[in-house]
């Protein structure tokens, strides 16, 4: 884009000088141009309704982009709070450049200068030019008194920009972070479904016969077998076998269903041999589970610090930093849901080792996580200390 003047219009320049002001909107800055029809204002300092309205159709983009392109109805809008959360964020931005000015972040005349020259519409022949400054400004209908205040506002909110940037966390804290992300724990991992156990309960034949023999139950049983066939159809079986073949069976899977406590009593029971086994290290006996009962079974399984999930049970970040911490290979932990069981013990640390690449990367990490994280505090505490008006009309 550097000579850009030199190759298309002013007409096209000034629609290039709108990108400019939308992309401007977009950090914090006041719109450029009247601030007449003010919708909502941040301790004095004024949203207005061009500014909302740039705002507004950006988000309304997003969104559209989300449904194949298409455009958002009056209701979608009004579903997705498309209005309310596009004004929370011009607020946020407000809060954000109220706080610079707190901090008494300010530009001289020699910044905005600065500024200004360095943008490549203003120039001609690689050079800063009063007439094409002042002829874009008003072909936008922008003073270069309004223009240049905004000018102020970005170098305040850069400013602030580069004081959070610059909170990265040392070498020596990134290094040792690092570690810990790279540190692994190798451990003996089961886990097993407590419905699925209700195969596993006995029925004498006689209560299964029963249970087919009265003629109450054939409702049931057609129902159940016609859950059969759809499991079947879906499993792409070719031949399904008919009802009568299949009655028994049907019966007897209903049957271990209703057993609530007896199947309590097992996976207690299950849940005991399990945590023996593991404690004693016992790998054969835990293959002889896994091939019994169908238990998940893995007796090499690598889990970090910061990822301590199994299957889909989630071990506490304490409980497995614990065990690090100690390096204990005895305690068994145990994540006991309403529809599972699972439990891991540590057999191997495996320290992490930190690369000067990956700690480059972490310590750069480091500054944006902590700019996200005082960039939300400062958005938090504005909102808390601050006065914001708004009009409740931009709702309708």
């Amino acid at each position: 884009m550097k000579n850009l003047s030199n190759k298309i219009s002013y007409v096209a320049l000034s629609l290039v000088m709108g990108a400019i002001i939308i992309s401007f909107l977009f950090t914090g800055f006041q719109g450029f141009g009247s601030n007449a029809g003010e919708i909502a204002s941040v301790d004095g300092t004024p949203i207005t309704a061009r500014e909302y309205n740039q705002a507004l159709e950006s988000s309304k983009e997003r969104y559209a982009k989300m449904f194949g392109g298409k455009g958002l109805t009056s209701q979608q809008i009004k579903m997705f709070k498309i209005r309310e959360t596009t004004l929370e964020g011009l607020v946020s931005q407000k809060h954000l450049l109220n706080f610079s000015s707190d901090l008494k972040f300010d530009a001289g005349k020699a910044d905005i200068k600065d500024e200004i020259k360095n943008f490549e519409f203003f120039k001609t022949a690689g050079k800063f030019d009063v007439t094409k400054y002042k002829s874009l400004l008003q072909a936008n209908k922008l003073s270069p008194a309004k223009f240049e205040e905004d000018i102020v506002n970005q170098v305040k909110n850069q400013k602030l920009r580069m004081l959070i940037a610059s909170n990265q966390d040392s070498k020596s804290l990134s290094k040792e972070m690092l570690k810990i992300k790279n540190t692994k724990i190798e451990t003996i991992a089961v886990l097993f479904d407590k419905e699925a156990m209700t195969a596993n309960l006995k029925l004498s034949n006689s209560e299964v016969s029963k249970f087919v023999a009265d003629k109450k139950n054939n409702d049931l049983l057609q129902g159940l077998y016609k859950a059969y066939e759809s499991e079947q159809k879906t499993k792409k079986v070719k031949k399904i076998k008919d009802f009568k073949s299949v009655k028994s069976q049907i019966a007897t899977k209903h049957l271990q269903k209703t057993k609530r406590v007896e199947l309590t009593e097992f996976n207690t029971k299950l849940k005991a041999e399990i945590t023996r086994a593991m404690e004693d290290s016992n790998i054969s006996k835990l293959n002889s589970l896994k091939k019994k009962f169908n238990i998940t079974f893995e007796k090499k399984f690598e889990m970090t610090l910061f990822n301590t999930k199994f299957q889909s049970a989630t071990f506490t970040e304490n409980d497995v930093f614990g065990i690090f911490k100690a390096q204990d290979t005895k305690k068994v932990l145990t994540v006991d849901s309403p529809t599972t069981v699972a439990m891991i013990k540590a057999t191997k640390f495996i320290r992490g080792e930190v690369v000067d690449k990956d700690l480059e990367s972490e310590i750069k990490f480091s500054g944006q996580r902590n700019a996200r994280m005082i960039e939300s505090a400062i958005i938090d505490h504005k909102g808390a200390t601050s006065k914001v008006a708004t009009s409740a009309s931009i709702f309708l």
